[in-house]
């Protein structure tokens, strides 16, 4: 699981709102609550305590079906490898092989930056 800090995943998650799936998953999770839960998400506020389980439900929607929006190519010891921003307007992570998927970017800049300051010497 990638990880976040507040201030980008409560942004990120303002994005998220409008992927359906995300939606389809907080009403499964939080049947009675669910309007209020995405109506927060999509004013850019923070959810209360006990629905901070809607952070994890976005990060995973993130994570397992952002599709990519830019690939960069690298190369180790273990030959050429693929490094990808993967995200929705709003809200991107980074993924290669063999390494955990980043924290949450609300910019693809943000996500650009990450790569160049984790994979810079590797990159083609």
């Amino acid at each position: 699981m990638p990880r976040y800090n507040d201030e980008n995943i409560i942004e990120a998650c303002q994005a998220l709102a409008r992927v359906p799936s995300l939606r389809q998953q907080i009403q499964k999770a939080y049947p009675a609550d669910a309007p209020r839960i995405l109506q927060i998400l999509k004013l850019g506020e923070q959810l209360p305590d006990e629905f901070s389980g809607a952070y994890d439900l976005a990060v995973e929607v993130l994570v397992n079906e952002a599709p990519e929006v830019q690939v960069f190519e690298a190369e180790q010891d273990k030959g050429v490898y693929q490094v990808t921003i993967r995200g929705f307007p709003g809200a991107y992570l980074v993924k290669a092989p063999e390494y955990d998927a980043s924290e949450v970017f609300v910019t693809k800049d943000q996500a650009r930056s990450y790569i160049y300051e984790n994979f810079g010497e590797f990159l083609h």
